[in-house]
């Protein structure tokens, strides 16, 4: 995962790479970890892992209880549906 962060009176950008998982470790599914503190899930798929925010932007409930539905990952919580191959809902 790539953060970007701008530091109060510098304009440049604080750019790093940050672990996320084990990429060997990552299973077929859904798959929920943190990466300093914020909430991610990944979704591999074959050779595909998308990357999302792990709440719902509707319920904040944690996408990794969600479910698999086509090239859709959808809350378990109200049925929100984050598509995998774009980006946004």
């Amino acid at each position: 995962m790539k953060r970007s962060d701008n530091k109060k009176g510098n304009s440049a950008k604080d750019e790093r790479l940050v672990p996320v998982i084990d990429i060997q470790g990552l299973r077929e599914g859904i798959n929920g970890t943190q990466a300093e503190g914020v909430e991610l899930v990944l979704v591999k798929r074959e050779k595909e892992i998308s990357v999302f925010y792990g709440k719902c932007l509707h319920a904040d409930a944690l996408l990794a209880g969600g479910f698999l539905d086509g090239d859709f990952l959808t809350c378990g919580s109200h049925l929100w549906r984050y598509n995998l191959k774009k980006r946004g809902t």
